[in-house]
């Protein structure tokens, strides 16, 4: 029982002291690497990338509509949003899709 606590300490000290560094080599912080980037330089309030590597199929709209469902989900959940814009088209089709097919309170 007192491994996981130990364990803890001595993690935080390593990590401090510069011994042990931690790096994630996955696409996804390829992506939250160019989304902070991004934000940054274009003054943006939200930005967010998708990855077009892995199992996706021909058209990136996959990769897009399951990044974008999550944003929408993020607008629909907040009490303080009152009206959304949108455009139109296969990929914003393909984000709701997306979000409502994992099931949801929201109704269009």
């Amino acid at each position: 029982m007192l491994r996981a606590p130990l364990d803890h300490l001595w993690t935080q000290l390593t990590t401090k002291r510069g011994l042990v560094t931690v790096r994630v080599n996955h696409p996804l912080a390829e992506c939250v690497k160019l989304a902070e980037q991004l934000r940054a330089r274009f003054n943006l309030s939200l930005c967010e990338v998708a990855p077009l590597r892995g199992t996706w199929e021909g058209s990136p709209v996959g990769p897009i509509a399951a990044v974008g469902s999550a944003v929408f989900e993020r607008y629909l959940s907040n009490p303080q949003v009152k009206m959304l814009g949108m455009g139109a088209g296969i990929t914003l089709r393909a984000v709701i899709d997306e979000r409502f097919s994992n099931g949801s309170n929201h109704s269009l």
